[in-house]
């Protein structure tokens, strides 16, 4: 039997699925306890004052943690933010570096002073 006239049709069909996959996938990916309606907050706007407050941050990724997705660095235009995902109990998916990310979470101060954000949830 000739295999050869069946494999055009079946690359064909490959390349229809995958298209359509690539269309029908979910735009935003929704991570952890995700709440859509909490306050969203400029990073360059939190002080001392939100410490201990729940907000949302948006903005890109830009740094993140290379082995586990249990932390990143969020920046937004008015500065920088740590997140850290591990008291959510869910992790960030890996090479996402340069991704739209709206985080909520608990702003808390580190032991050196800076602020970081203890993430809930998360949508990419």
């Amino acid at each position: 039997m000739n295999m050869k006239p069946l494999v055009v049709p079946l690359i064909a069909v490959a390349v229809v699925a995958a298209a359509g996959w690539y269309v029908l996938r979910p735009k935003t990916e929704t991570l952890g306890r995700y709440d859509g309606s909490v306050e969203t907050v400029s990073i360059g706007d939190l002080d001392q004052a939100h410490v201990g407050r729940r907000v949302a941050i948006e903005g890109k990724i830009v740094a993140e943690c290379p082995h586990s997705g249990c932390w990143a660095v969020i920046e937004d235009g008015t500065g920088q933010i740590r997140i850290d995902t591990n008291k959510g109990g869910f992790a960030l998916p890996l090479r996402r570096e340069g991704s739209s990310i709206r985080v909520v979470g608990e702003v808390e101060q580190t032991e050196g002073g800076s602020l970081l954000l203890s993430a809930e949830g998360a949508q990419l």
